[in-house]
């Protein structure tokens, strides 16, 4: 929920017209919907200053073309662009992560948060809100540790048992 509260949401919050929060906040406030934030690419991962993507201006629009890589949230409730394969992974399980592909992708200008000359200063401080989330989402992760390792050691000790039992 960090990324998409803090990362897709809260930017929404502070940086959009009254059209695009209904837009755009509403949905991920009253359905099954969920944001993401696209920031590393194939290549370069998550080095802001550093990017492939493209978003040409077309006079009433964008066009965006790139691949956006490890994007957590990229499989739910997302539309108009193709999506890699979703990768398994070790950590986090509760959210899916996959490629973004912008091939041509239009984005209309109204739907622009913010003027586009301070886009990379908005991402920035975007992602410093991000970083708290992700830092109180660790610390709570954290907190819990001591509680389930009292909770699963009785478990594993015998699945330890029944290992030993074949010399496994």
């Amino acid at each position: 929920m960090s990324v998409n509260n803090s990362l897709h949401l809260a930017p929404m919050l502070a940086l959009g017209d009254d059209k695009q929060k209904n837009e755009f906040i509403t949905p991920y406030t009253t359905s099954d919907k969920i944001g993401c934030f696209a920031l590393s690419e194939p290549g370069n991962g998550s080095d802001a200053g550093v990017t492939f993507t493209t978003a040409s201006y077309k006079g009433d629009h964008y066009l965006l073309n790139g691949t956006k890589a490890s994007i957590t949230n990229a499989f739910e409730g997302i539309d108009g662009f193709s999506l890699g394969k979703k990768e398994d992974k070790l950590d986090i399980r509760g959210s899916s992560t996959c490629q973004l592909i912008f091939e041509d992708y239009i984005i209309s200008k109204e739907n622009i948060l913010g003027q586009p000359v301070y886009g990379f200063k908005i991402a920035m401080k975007i992602l410093d809100a991000g970083r708290i989330g992700i830092a109180s989402q660790a610390l709570c992760t954290l907190e819990t540790c001591p509680q389930n390792v009292i909770i699963e050691t009785p478990k594993l000790l015998k699945i330890i048992k029944t290992l030993q039992k074949y010399n496994a």
